[in-house]
């Protein structure tokens, strides 16, 4: 990943705070956003960890097309 030039950095920070600063803006604006929901979606409570087979039936689209996209983005930012 590229370094953001400095004077864009600057303005970012100034603009939007410190978010900008954080590499992990993404993940914590998604956790921030959905929280729990692709847990209640798979009927999984959310002081439980999805269980692997659980992502991979919602990934193949067997729960339905909005299900798949919230384990795709969460398969992905937990690269």
């Amino acid at each position: 990943m590229q370094e953001v030039p400095s004077k864009l950095r600057a303005y970012l920070i100034e603009e939007f705070g410190p978010v900008a600063e954080n590499k992990n803006w993404a993940r914590d604006a998604f956790i921030k956003a959905h929280k729990g929901r692709l847990h209640r979606a798979l009927g999984v409570p959310e002081s439980d960890q999805i269980p692997a087979a659980k992502i991979s039936e919602a990934l193949a689209g067997k729960h339905g097309e909005a299900v798949r996209k919230m384990a795709q983005a969460a398969h992905n930012i937990n690269k």
